[in-house]
């Protein structure tokens, strides 16, 4: 996880580039390595204007969900955008939540529940 706060006299900056993994619970994506990366402003009230997107695959097999971060605590929402090679013409759309950063081998790490539904192309 790496993510950085800036905080401003009324509202906190947030950017952040992270790698990890992601695991398919149900459905036929293969699981694999993710990229989020995202920005924006969080104000004090909870409203903001924070996004980005993930990178969900490797190589040529990939696919992008763009998302936005939910207001007052609520659930971040996301879209797929665009997919390559055999995620051609994949589409979705749903919520994600985040759990708290926790500590695994000394390092920080962050663990989101990404729900939705997901078409894929024909073969």
């Amino acid at each position: 996880m790496n993510q950085e706060t800036y905080q401003l006299a009324d509202k906190i900056f947030f950017a952040q580039d992270n790698d990890g993994y992601f695991e398919v619970i149900q459905g036929p994506i293969a699981e694999g390595p993710v990229r989020c990366i995202g920005s924006g402003f969080g104000h004090r009230d909870g409203s903001g204007s924070i996004e980005g997107i993930c990178i969900y695959g490797e190589g040529d097999d990939t696919f992008t969900m763009e998302w936005q971060a939910g207001e007052q605590g609520a659930a971040n929402s996301w879209i797929i955008q665009t997919g390559s090679v055999k995620y051609h013409g994949i589409t979705g759309e749903g919520i994600a939540t985040t759990a708290v950063e926790i500590m695994y081998k000394a390092m920080p790490l962050r663990q989101s529940h990404v729900i939705g539904t997901i078409t894929l192309p024909p073969d």
